[in-house]
């Protein structure tokens, strides 16, 4: 069909139409998408969607309306899917968004400001195979931000991330309402390390106390960890097989000591312990040279 997208769109009457091209149009990388840009997409639907089609409009908006989404080659490098109040990526979408992570490369995936409950409710589309496995490259999506969501427990690492655990660089999971994270148990028939993952972000959890042991073992390359706002009352010695870590924010919690494993960081140049309960520095900190 060598009818342009925005033609098409110009001719839906609704807002379920207007998703259903868009997601067509991602599923088969349609080349004249690179001709699309954001300015035409928005004068394009303003007037089309009425009142009642203002749950579709959440979930098309990260395509029309969003300020990170930019087309290049067809390949869409960042997708801002924040602030629709989204309470899952529903199976048509998530097939399209599989799509352009395994296919078309995507870097960058914003999931901020919905009210995802779980992190398979807005990434389990990343288990999801397309139609043709042969189509697949290596992934690229390296960025993922499920901030300021409704998350109350994480299993970790999350199975969702395996197809891209050798790309993963940042996680966000801040200002979630996360209380508790398990370390999924070992052996597992193919156990997740999270080699590429630099920067993982918990802050604003205010009632995570606990850290699992074994948290930090999946992550071996880790230079930046922020878990402050928290409620934390103590962090695993594991910490000290970060040996990449420099920067570590874990001001505003409840820790009466300095974590003993951070002592082996010795490439840690940052580290924020401010409004917590400590009243001693230990003779170790002395090892942090860099700070």
């Amino acid at each position: 069909n060598n009818e342009s997208v925005p033609s098409k769109l110009a001719r839906c009457s609704s807002a379920a139409q207007i998703v259903s091209e868009i997601c067509e149009a991602l599923l088969q990388a349609a080349p004249e998408y690179s001709e699309v840009h954001e300015c035409q997409l928005k004068s394009l639907l303003r007037g089309d969607i009425s009142k009642q089609d203002e749950r579709d409009q959440n979930v098309l908006d990260y395509m029309i309306n969003n300020r990170r989404c930019h087309v290049v080659e067809t390949r869409f490098e960042s997708l801002n899917l924040a602030g629709y109040s989204l309470e899952r990526v529903e199976k048509k979408l998530g097939k399209a968004l599989g799509r352009a992570v395994f296919v078309h490369g995507l870097r960058e995936l914003h999931l901020s400001g919905n009210s995802l409950r779980n992190i398979d409710a807005g990434l389990g589309w990343l288990v999801v195979e397309t139609d043709n496995t042969n189509d697949y490259t290596e992934p690229d999506l390296s960025e993922i931000f499920v901030d300021s969501n409704i998350i109350r427990s994480v299993d970790w690492p999350p199975p969702a991330f395996a197809g891209i655990s050798k790309c993963l660089t940042h996680v966000d999971l801040s200002k979630n309402k996360i209380k508790s994270i398990e370390v999924i148990p070992e052996p597992l028939p193919q156990p997740i390390t999270l080699h590429a993952l630099e920067w993982l972000d918990l802050s604003g959890n205010i009632g995570l106390e606990v850290l699992p042991d074994g948290l930090f073992r999946s992550m071996p390359s880790l230079k930046r960890f922020d878990a402050y706002s928290c409620a934390l009352k103590a962090i695993p010695d594991d910490i000290s097989g970060c040996t990449e870590l420099r920067h570590c924010g874990l001001h505003s919690n409840e820790l009466e000591s300095v974590p003993g494993g951070l002592f082996q960081c010795d490439k840690l140049v940052w580290l924020s312990l401010n409004m917590n309960k400590i009243k001693v520095l230990p003779d170790g900190i002395a090892n942090l040279k860099a700070l």
